[in-house]
């Protein structure tokens, strides 16, 4: 398997010292993320060229969160694209690897468009980005991450443990436990707009997805054998 950091030797050390210098490794998107979203889009790509521009997008997603980070933990809308894209123009200007015109627009706007649902405008590099992401943030270790980066939610709602009727959404999961759920809706493609789409990443996410859930059973499962699920008594 090529690896993303030998193809783009310099781009990789211009984003990794940046991601140092900005002191991103205790958060949720430390340089081992960027790699890994780089390494997925490359792999995933269905065409060579794609495949280029996409791991080079990948190199370079992080940029928002970079820019959060050194406005002193602002929110994402607080960071203008205007930022996002002088950032990404650095670091595309100061690697050794040659782009376009052309090549810089398109990673651009798969950097800037990465978060949002699918879109249906026919970049195939925007596509492999948004699928890159979210296997990526699928991954088994995300478990770990979603408590490490998830203080201000209980680790489960005894009550509902992942199946609270009142938890909707990624954004507003309740407890740690129903948003590692929300990830299964990435493999859902009748429902949501932020389903993987690449056949690729469709076979990585159903092989994640089939390991979170089978550690929620494994949660409602020794809760059961306690007499803790599902009648648990207390409104907590």
């Amino acid at each position: 398997m090529e690896k993303i950091w030998k193809i783009f030797p310099t781009l990789a050390e211009v984003v990794r010292v940046d991601h140092v210098a900005y002191d991103m490794k205790a958060t949720g998107h430390p340089f081992d993320h960027t790699l890994t979203v780089a390494q997925i889009a490359f792999t995933i790509a269905e065409d060579g060229r794609v495949a280029y521009l996409a791991g080079a997008a990948g190199l370079c997603h992080n940029a928002d969160r970079l820019l959060q980070k050194q406005l002193g933990g602002v929110g994402k809308k607080d960071v203008s694209e205007e930022m996002v894209i002088a950032m990404i123009e650095r670091w595309l200007g100061s690697s050794d690897e040659h782009f376009s015109a052309r090549d810089r627009k398109r990673i651009l706007k798969a950097v800037l468009r990465h978060s949002l649902p699918n879109q249906d405008d026919g970049d195939d590099v925007l596509v492999a980005l948004q699928d890159a992401d979210r296997v990526a943030c699928s991954m088994p270790e995300q478990i770990m991450g979603a408590a490490q980066f998830r203080p201000d939610l209980p680790t489960i709602d005894p009550q509902f443990l992942h199946r609270d009727p009142s938890a909707h959404s990624y954004r507003d999961p309740r407890s740690v436990l129903k948003s590692l759920e929300c990830w299964c809706d990435c493999a859902d493609s009748e429902n949501t707009k932020f389903c993987v789409r690449l056949p690729e990443a469709k076979k990585l996410m159903q092989r994640h997805i089939h390991f979170l859930r089978a550690y929620l059973r494994e949660v409602e499962d020794r809760r059961m054998e306690l007499g803790l699920w599902p009648d648990y008594p207390f409104k907590v």
